[in-house]
C-alpha cells in the first residue's frame, strides 16, 4: 500500500491558490496530515505558530468536507535555540500546547 503524508503549510507554500487541487488528489490516499504555519517575509516562508500564519481553519473544514478521521501531526519549526539551553524543553512543552489548542479550536 502507498499513503500520503499530507504537509499543509507545504501545499500552500509550493500551491499557493491551487492546494486544494493538490489536496483532492491525494485525499483517497491520505495516512496522516501535518501542521504547521509560516507567514510570507521577503519572499521567503518563514514558520510562525499554528495561531498565527496562513493555515488556518479552511485547511480543518477541508478535511471535515472529506470525514478524514487519521492522525494529524503538528510541527513546530519555528522554534530555535539550543536544545541544551535550560528553558528549551520548557519552551517546545508550551509551544506545542498552545498548537495542539489551535488545532482543537479549529476542529470545532
Amino acid at each position: 500500500d502507498v499513503a500520503w503524508a499530507f504537509d499543509m503549510m507545504h501545499a500552500k507554500v509550493e500551491g499557493g491558490l491551487s492546494w486544494p487541487t493538490e489536496f483532492a488528489l491525494a485525499r483517497d490516499r491520505l495516512a496522516v496530515v501535518q501542521f504547521k504555519n509560516y507567514i510570507w517575509e521577503n519572499n521567503l516562508p518563514k514558520s510562525v505558530s499554528l495561531s498565527s500564519g496562513v493555515v488556518n481553519k479552511e485547511s480543518v473544514d477541508v478535511l471535515k468536507k472529506i470525514g478524514y478521521a487519521g492522525p494529524c501531526l503538528i510541527h513546530n519549526e519555528y522554534l530555535k535555540g539550543d536544545i541544551r539551553q535550560p528553558d528549551f524543553l520548557e519552551n517546545v512543552i508550551k509551544a506545542s500546547k498552545d498548537d495542539l489548542v489551535t488545532l482543537q479550536n479549529w476542529w470545532k
